[in-house]
This record gives C-alpha cells, structure tokens and sequence, in this order.
C-alpha cells in the first residue's frame, strides 16, 4: 500500500559512534559507543515517496543516501517507487509488482536498509568494545518480540558473585535471546481488556465475530497475515503419533496442537475504530495433511471436528476459565509455535530468471555455485597449551521436566541428496575426535582421530574406546577398546606387503581407575577378538589373558577355515548343578576326556588310557593293549563284567567282588 503524495516519512538511522571520555584516571581510558535512533517525520506536498524508503545519514557531509538517487539539505527531486520492478538484462524495463508480493511484506513494520532495487547498496556496520557485565558485555543485542533489553542475556561478565563460580569475563559481538512469546493479545469472555470488559467469541467458517467489538488500542494491533489459534479442539490426541518415527518404541512424542488456528486475510472496522469481525483463509490443524486429513472448506471452530470427535474446547495448551472457572471460546492474535534463534539460508539458483522485489537482481549472470556456512577460529599464539579455543556448545539448561522423545541436540538432514553427513578431519594424532559423555563422567564413547600405524613392534592406533563404571568405586573402571597393533618390524626394507605384519583387537579390559589415559595398554587384559592374529594371516582369533597386544589365544580360524584349539584350553560343559560333568583339554602330549576324576587320555600315537572302559562291544582293529595287573585274591573288590590279565592268568569278575581264572599256556 502506497502513502498518498502529500505525506511522506522519512525514517532516518543515525548512528553515534566513538564518543571518547577521557577521565582523570588515565588507567581508566575507555571508548563508549552509544547507538541513538532517531525518527525524523518531513512533509513535502510536492514531492512522491514510499513509506519504507530508508535513508542513511552521514552526519559530516549532511548528505543523505537512499535508494540509488541522492539528497541534500533535506530536499530531494525524485525517490523510486517501490513498485517498480527492475530487470537485469534491461535497466529501463519496470513494471508494476503484483499485489501478492506486496501483501507478503509487512511495510509497516519493516525497517529496511537498501534492496528496494538491485543496484541499491547500503553498508550497516556496528561497533563497540565491551566492558562490564549484562548488555554492557555485549556489542549488538538482538531480542526477539516478548524478551527485551530489561531480560538481559546468557554472556556471563561479573559482577563478583558470577566471578566465584566461573572462570571467565564473557563478551559478545552479538547477542541473540528467543523466549516464548505470549500472543498479541487474547478475545474471550474470560479474559478482560484493559478497560475490564470481556469480548465473546462467535466462530464462523470464515472468521469470527466479537461482542463487544474488540477496542481500538487492540485493533490498531490486527495485521494481515497475522496467525490467530484458537482454543477449539479440531481433533482428538487419539489422532496424533504415539511414537517417534526415528525411535517407534519410544512413548513420549511432541504434543501436537489440535486446536484450529488460521491467518487473518481483513476485518470490520467500525467507525469508532473498533472491530466487529475478521475474515481468516479457512481453519485448520496445524500438520493437517501430515496427520492424513485432507483440507477441507466450510468447518466452524465449537462445531466441526477432522476426526468426527466431540467438539470441545482445549485445557491443555491453554486454560481460558470466566470468574465461574467455565472455559470459554478465545482466540489468540499473533502467535507463533516454533522460535528459531537464527535461520540462515543459502540457496543455489539456476541460471536464469529475472529479478523481483524480493531477489531485485536475479539469477542472470550468477556465477554462484557453492554454499558454505564456515565459522573460523583462528590461534595465532605459538606457545603451546595457553589458550583455549571452543567451536560449538549447545547446552540445554532451566529448571523444566524431560524433554519429548523426538527433541535433540543436533540433527542433519541430507535431502536424499547430500554424500556426506559429517566429516571431521585435522584432529591431533591420538586425540577424541568425537566423545560421548553420559550422566556419570566415566561412562563416555570415544572415537580417536585416525592416524597412520608406526613401523615399530608395538605402535598402536586406537580407533574406538567406550568406557563405563563397572561399580560405582572410582577404582573398578572397565572399557572395550578397537586397537590395531604392530606386530612385526616393518622398518625392513621390502617388509611392506607383509600383511601378518599387524592385528586388530576388540578388547575387553579393567582399567585401573578414571584417571589413567584409556589410550594407553593399563590394567587387566580381558576378552578379545583379534582380525588377522600373528602367523595367521586373514584369520580371526579368540582370545583372553595375557598382555593387551599378545592375549593367551584360545581358538583361531585361519583363512582356510581351519580350527586351531590352543594348549591348555579347558572347555567346560556345566549341569544345572553347576558341577563340571565333561572337561575336554590338551596336557602334557595327551588329549584328556574327563567327567570328574574318571578320564581317558588319547597320546600323539592314537592310543587311548582309561580308567575302565564301559561299551556293549568293543572292535579292535589289530590287538587290545592292557595293562597286566593281578586281584589280591578271588574276593578282591570288583564289579560282573571286569577282567584282567597278568603273566600266567586271565582273570573274570563273576559277581560282585569274585573272581575266577583260567590258565594261559604256550603254543
């Protein structure tokens, strides 16, 4: 909308800088810069002009800049249009914008430096030097509707009791506050204006009415596009996910709003200024479609629900009660449900396209085809560990409950179209590229920063440690560790295509206690799992005890799929009592099978030892070897079946504890 000829406004941002106080105190010398606003009204009968022409002042020259065109002493000949639209293969071709771009821009309520044409240019640039604590820490303060100056910031500076419990002075070059924003103002026959009267809510499929007719003073407050919520439920909670689509077991999502909202596109003014009704585009659910309803015409807030429910009005977002403590319709002018501290965009254009208010020069010409949001942090600094440098924190603080399932800390999205999610590099050899951390400090995942394995025995990388309490001592401390080790010397000439030359190790290990570097081979070996174990090339390796990189190796798979069993391995097959029924292990040249003190021993020859031996039938292949032994007498202990032999005899237990024999003889 365009001013008439006859009233122009000239908004005029004059910036005061470098204001220098000298005090008495030398010591004490200090630069303030002090920003002052000013609002300078002009009015020229004869001249043209736009309510958002913005005009930077130099104050030395008292030559005023807007636009492309120049002013002098107040006056000025011609100031463009902001309905014109310029080209940029054809400077002189201009055309009327279409009102839907006009409408979209708030020229009311803008301020604006330069772009109103492409050739435009205006510079903002601010300055200051920080010196205290609260605001005076910071140089550009940037607060956002409901938070304001008085809110102060999160830069800590002092004073003294801040001092005692953290060790910094902060300053900041800008500082940025988003806090919930309560709505413009609230209709309803239970919330009154400031002269103490109450405005019922009468909700139509176009808008809504109000008796008494909402005040001037929150009239003059109504904008297009403003975004009104009412307290109407439009569709059940039943009708919301009750999951996370990341995490489908979770069981605390983001609550939605269920209540219909709408933008305002007009409303009645009556002639005292107040107003009657507004006309919105149509009410709905916030996510309508996302929940699988489809946009529908016509609904009335308190009399149409998406989901056929019982209409009803909301308790839960809000709490609109009259003095009787019953709820009442309401509606909430200039809301918003998200607040974003900032939002950057950088976006990539083909190569063609004309230029319009809101991108004056197009895409003509571009030679834009990278986007990058870099942030440097430089230390120029040569000695080491002196300073501190910090890229990135993102603390969740306050007093309030748990967060829902679907909140995070960071998240990055690729569009199906990004290669990479996130790359780190440049990282100090064997440093934590990423760490974890969980509520109790020693429990943490740490990924090291990789780096190339030394040619010495005994170098090491380690890739990858997860670190937890195992009781909560200090002292009983465990982590599982990805260590590649050097097993062999690769300093030789030609020793570099040996590829037993090296082994990875999933470790299992007690640390001595929190203090003592993860990184490095302390306390007890456990468990591993070894790739490509020594002497077994592509071979996997089970292993436990011993040293971190030389565990005791108790079964290795070559890459021929080969079982190997070490010595002295002990396989242990336990009944429910817990007491070993068959202990099956390699001593001393024999392979032994025991079930308690009972055992048959196999020698390297294929002879095999036993106590007895107990078969329905037993075949040999060439002679059955004994040993020759003669019962004490014919009553010696003994069970039916056994027998025996010595040098003149063949002996058979007949029944319990008696013997019989028969004479052996040559031939």
């Amino acid at each position: 909308m365009l001013p008439s000829k006859n009233q122009k406004t000239i908004i005029t941002f004059y910036y005061l800088i470098s204001i220098e106080g000298v005090m008495k105190d030398f010591k004490n010398l200090m630069i303030l810069f002090l920003p002052v606003f000013f609002i300078f009204i002009y009015k020229n009968s004869n001249a043209q002009t736009c309510e958002t022409c913005i005009l930077h002042a130099n104050k030395k020259s008292n030559k005023m800049i807007g636009g492309n065109k120049e002013y002098f002493n107040n006056s000025f000949s011609e100031v463009p249009y902001i309905n014109r639209l310029w080209f940029l293969d054809n400077p002189e071709n201009y055309k009327n914008i279409p009102s839907e771009i006009i409408n979209n821009i708030p020229y009311k309520d803008l301020v604006s430096f330069g772009g109103i044409l492409a050739q435009d240019k205006v510079f903002f640039s601010v300055s200051g030097s920080p010196y205290g604590s609260g605001l005076s820490a910071v140089v550009d303060s940037v607060f956002m509707d409901g938070a304001n100056i008085a809110q102060g910031t999160g830069v800590t500076a002092g004073p003294r009791t801040n001092s005692l419990i953290y060790g910094n002075y902060d300053a900041a070059a800008r500082a940025t506050l988003v806090k919930s924003t309560p709505s413009r103002f609230v209709a309803s026959a239970a919330i009154l204006d400031p002269d103490g009267n109450t405005h019922s809510v009468t909700f139509t499929s176009t808008g809504a009415t109000f008796s008494p007719a909402l005040p001037p003073y929150w009239a003059n407050k109504i904008r297009v596009n403003m975004n009104v919520a009412t307290n109407e439920v439009g569709v059940s909670m039943s009708s919301f996910p009750t999951s996370v689509w990341s995490s489908p077991w979770s069981h605390h999502p983001q609550k939605n709003y269920n209540v219909w909202v709408s933008t305002i596109t007009g409303w009645h003014t009556l002639s005292d200024g107040s107003v009657d009704s507004i006309i919105v585009d149509g009410w709905t659910i916030l996510n309508q479609t996302g929940l699988g309803f489809k946009p529908q015409n016509g609904l009335i807030p308190g009399k149409d629900t998406l989901d056929k429910s019982i209409p009803r009005l909301d308790n839960y977002f809000s709490n609109f009660v009259d003095q009787n403590n019953v709820l009442q319709p309401a509606i909430m002018f200039g809301v918003f449900t998200k607040g974003f501290i900032a939002y950057d965009l950088c976006s990539l254009e083909p190569f063609h396209g004309h230029g319009d208010l809101n991108s004056p020069n197009g895409t003509i010409g571009s030679m834009v085809h990278e986007c990058d949001h870099e942030r440097d942090l430089w230390n120029s600094d040569p000695i080491d560990y002196i300073n501190t440098l910090k890229g990135m924190t993102i603390t969740v603080g306050g007093n309030g409950g748990k967060l829902t399932d679907d909140s995070y800390l960071l998240a990055l999205q690729g569009g199906g179209k990004m290669p990479l999610g996130l790359q780190i590099w440049n990282v100090m050899d064997n440093h934590p590229i990423l760490q974890m951390i969980g509520n109790a400090t020693t429990n943490r995942h740490t990924f090291y920063s990789p780096t190339t394995l030394g040619d010495s025995i005994k170098d090491k990388f380690v890739s990858e440690i997860s670190q937890y309490a195992t009781t909560k001592a200090k002292d009983r401390v465990a982590s599982i560790r990805w260590v590649q080790y050097r097993d062999k010397d690769m300093s030789k000439p030609g020793s570099w295509n040996d590829w037993s030359s090296s082994s990875i190790h999933l470790q299992f290990r007690e640390d001595k206690d929190e203090s003592y570097n993860p990184i490095e081979d302390i306390g007890q070996s456990g468990g591993q799992l070894v790739f490509a174990p020594p002497g077994d090339e592509l071979g996997i390796g089970i292993a436990a005890g011993g040293t971190h990189q030389n565990p005791n190796y108790g079964l290795i798979i070559d890459k021929f799929g080969n079982t190997k069993i070490s010595r002295n391995i002990i396989f242990n097959y336990n009944d429910e009592n817990k007491e070993n029924i068959w202990d099956i292990f390699y001593k001393k040249e024999n392979l032994n099978f025991c079930s308690g003190l009972n055992c048959i021993f196999m020698n390297k020859y294929g002879g095999i030892k036993s106590r007895y031996v107990q078969s329905e039938y037993i075949i040999a292949t060439e002679f059955f070897q004994e040993t020759l032994k003669t019962p004490s007498s014919s009553s010696a202990p003994c069970s039916p079946g056994q027998f025996t032999d010595d040098q003149n005899y063949h002996y058979v237990c007949i029944s319990k504890n008696k013997w019989k024999r028969a004479a052996l003889s040559s031939w």
